[in-house]
């Protein structure tokens, strides 16, 4: 019979990852909960999100044997990267001279690895890298731009390293390398300047105190995305999660039509059938109710704590009830 062996690898990664997935609670904060408050919202994760992962709830979705995959895979790609550059440094003049290193960012309660950094082995210069392989869906978003908590990780390394000179020269950059897992017609069809199809980096500068992203389409400037601002929000977060109750949400699972219409408005749509559909509805007298879209913020739709932030489902967290 087909699939046999992929119904016994389905049901072994369920069983393996829920033996080793303990959610314990945590004093420090990951690099993935980075965010600063901005006069038009929050840039990166949600405090409330960070709240339920330091107080050591465990996730309230079922675990996902694909996702799963897609994250193993990403721990191989990684090693697939480093040993590219070791090959190919004869040629490159790039070596990496650290691999996954840990760090404690003291002043940001931070903790962690950096994936590489790189030396010039001709100038002796160094730039910090960090990998992330991307699905399909993920590839669409970060071809123009990367992913704003990406960025704000990058940023983090590149302040505290840069300030540290651990590793013995001079380190004025951070690039994101990402490497999507699938030649996807995304990557097909847009013009992308990387001659590698699947390989695409965006370059992480400090300027001013603030953060700049050079892209293929010009460099990037983000005002609000500064060293005292990743500071100030990290201290209200650290505050939140000294609190007994989680933090208001900061965004939203579901946007009301007024949310959507403006945001068609703004032309903040990104797919056309989404546009399509708002059109169809406005060409049909926009009647409340009648709008056949459902959409929200990609952080809340892809969050772990998804279902226990809005559906306040109760979970056991260290032998009490929520």
């Amino acid at each position: 019979m087909a699939n046999q062996l992929a119904a016994k690898l389905h049901r072994g990664m369920i069983e393996y990852a829920n033996s080793t997935n303990v959610d314990k609670p945590g004093v420090t904060n990951w690099p993935s909960s980075l965010s600063v408050r901005t006069p038009d919202g929050i840039l990166g994760a949600c405090a409330r999100k960070v709240w339920y992962s330091r107080k050591g709830y465990p996730s309230s979705r079922e675990v996902n044997p694909n996702y799963l995959f897609s994250a193993m895979m990403g721990d191989y790609i990684e090693s697939l990267v480093v040993d590219l550059f070791q090959r190919t440094s004869a040629w490159t003049r790039l070596f990496p001279i650290a691999v996954q290193t840990p760090f404690y960012l003291e002043d940001m309660n931070l903790s962690g690895k950096i994936d590489i950094i790189l030396e010039n082995i001709d100038s002796g210069s160094l730039a910090g890298v960090d990998v992330k392989s991307v699905s399909a869906f993920k590839t669409s978003l970060c071809l123009p731009r990367p992913d704003i908590s990406n960025a704000l990780q990058c940023f983090a390394y590149l302040h505290y390293f840069s300030e540290k000179n651990i590793f013995g020269g001079h380190l004025d950059r951070w690039y994101i390398l990402y490497v999507s897992r699938s030649e996807t017609w995304e990557l097909k069809s847009k013009k992308n300047t990387s001659p590698l199809m699947q390989i695409w980096d965006f370059c992480i500068e400090k300027k001013d105190d603030h953060m700049v992203i050079s892209t293929p389409s010009g460099v990037l400037e983000y005002p609000e995305v500064s060293v005292s601002a990743l500071h100030e929000r990290q201290a209200e977060i650290d505050k939140a999660c000294q609190a007994d109750d989680p933090p208001p949400r900061e965004y939203k699972l579901k946007y009301s039509e007024e949310e959507i219409l403006g945001k068609y408005k703004q032309d903040k749509l990104r797919f056309k059938k989404d546009k399509t559909a708002v059109e169809k509805w406005l060409k049909a007298g926009a009647k409340e109710g009648e709008l056949d879209l459902e959409l929200g913020d990609f952080e809340c739709m892809v969050c772990p704590y998804k279902d226990l932030c809005w559906n306040e489902v109760r979970l056991e967290r260290s032998g009490t009830l929520f």
